[in-house]
């Protein structure tokens, strides 16, 4: 494994001092041979080491740090989570504790305040500072996925961060390592045209994408490309998974905590084709547990907006960050309370409806059916005010919604 080291020592500020000859002094000019320490503050320190260069860098060199990370100091965030480098793992702490969703995939460990730790070897004991990551041999039977789904988009060149931030719905600068950023791409009236985990690699950026629309979206970003120094690719070679409860991410992956909720577990960046023991994890009935949003068919391109998906609660949206594609729409969306419809989970009983399928409140339509699982989950878009508990028709099925702990619907915010 190649380890990243700082650069050379920088030049030392002094030289040698000949020695002043006075006339009459006999011999040559002495030269003056004791040379002063170097300053503290000028000597080269050791960079812990980068993992995941390795595996994702196409000339199989070792790229420098992300340049805004610091990886010794505790880090704040607009959301509220606070970020530790531990050696060459990181720890990343997110409130959690107030959502009160059941755990679908396994447990957490939760302090006194609410604070769950990702773990890359399961829990994270206090008293142990650094911890190694776990073999392929030690998540059997663990909660693990390959997201067949979903593609990654490579996205390389100096001016990568500010192209991107102006064109996505939260910062693209909190990406890096150990720590994904969710956004979405919208088009200029606010419309949902796509969303996306980011994560950092050296001097590129990794877009975590439904497979649908991988294509699509390169070929949107590009329209904007200009004179922007960056590149984009598609990364057949990459492949993405997930996983929740105990389960700990394979040491040569690329990984971080899914952002949007703790309890949503991490997502990783692995060499396509790499199998992992044990991976028997049901994704989709994890998420539609938690009520995640995962692109189409829980939302339609051109017509969603952010606010009916839950991105506001979920951290996908920056509202300090600046200006962005269809910022007008979000913003004006939110602080005039014009949100009509929500992305609601809701229990199946019965046949499990199609997407599309219209909702019924007594004969009127109140929405329509977005994924599902067997197992009698599933998301609906439905009409606000919302009636929690309430008996919706769909098809031949009847659909019973449930407001999740993070879930902020506009009569709760106003009271």
């Amino acid at each position: 494994m190649q380890q990243l080291v700082a650069g050379a020592a920088p030049a030392a500020h002094h030289r040698a001092r000949p020695r002043r000859h006075h006339p009459g002094q006999g011999g040559a000019a002495q030269v003056h041979h004791q040379v002063p320490p170097v300053p503290r503050h000028l000597r080269p320190e050791r960079q812990p080491v980068q993992r995941e260069a390795a595996l994702l860098q196409h000339d199989g060199g070792v790229a420098p740090r992300h340049p805004r990370e610091d990886p010794l100091r505790r880090r704040t965030t607009g959301h509220g989570e606070a970020c530790l480098r531990i050696g060459s793992q990181q720890v990343v702490q997110q409130p959690g504790g107030e959502h009160r969703i059941p755990d679908a995939g396994g447990g957490h460990e939760e302090d006194a305040h609410g604070w769950r730790a990702h773990s890359m070897v399961g829990r994270w004991r206090a008293a142990s500072p650094l911890v190694c990551a776990a073999s392929p041999a030690k998540i059997f039977g663990m909660p693990i996925a390959p997201l067949s789904d979903r593609a990654v988009v490579d996205l390389s060149g100096e001016d990568r961060l500010d192209f991107l931030q102006g064109l996505v719905s939260n910062d693209v600068t909190q990406a890096m390592p150990g720590r994904a950023v969710w956004a979405a791409l919208l088009t200029p009236q606010g419309k949902w045209l796509a969303d996306f985990f980011i994560l950092a690699a050296g001097e590129r950026l990794l877009l975590d994408v439904p497979a649908a629309q991988a294509a699509l979206l390169a070929q949107r970003l590009s329209r904007f490309r200009l004179r922007s120094r960056v590149a984009l690719a598609g990364r057949p070679d990459l492949a993405v998974w997930a996983g929740w409860g105990e389960a700990a991410p394979p040491a040569e992956a690329l990984a971080a905590p899914d952002p949007r909720l703790p309890e949503a577990g991490w997502r990783a960046i692995l060499p396509a084709g790499q199998a992992l023991p044990g991976a028997a994890g049901d994704y989709d009935r994890h998420r539609l547990a938690l009520g995640l949003p995962n692109g189409a068919p829980d939302l339609e391109a051109e017509k969603s907006v952010l606010l009916e998906a839950g991105f506001d609660e979920l951290g996908g949206i920056s509202w300090s960050k600046g200006c962005y594609m269809g910022q007008e729409l979000t913003a004006r969306t939110k602080y005039r309370g014009l949100l009509k419809r929500r992305l609601v989970p809701v229990a199946v009983e019965g046949p499990l409806p199609a997407p599309g399928t219209p909702v019924l409140r007594e004969g009127a339509e109140v929405g329509e059916m977005r994924s599902g699982h067997p197992q009698g989950l599933g998301l609906a878009l439905l009409r606000l005010p919302l009636r929690e508990g309430e008996r919706l028709t769909c098809g031949a099925a009847v659909l019973v919604p449930r407001v999740p702990g993070w879930m902020r619907l506009p009569e709760q915010a106003a009271g």
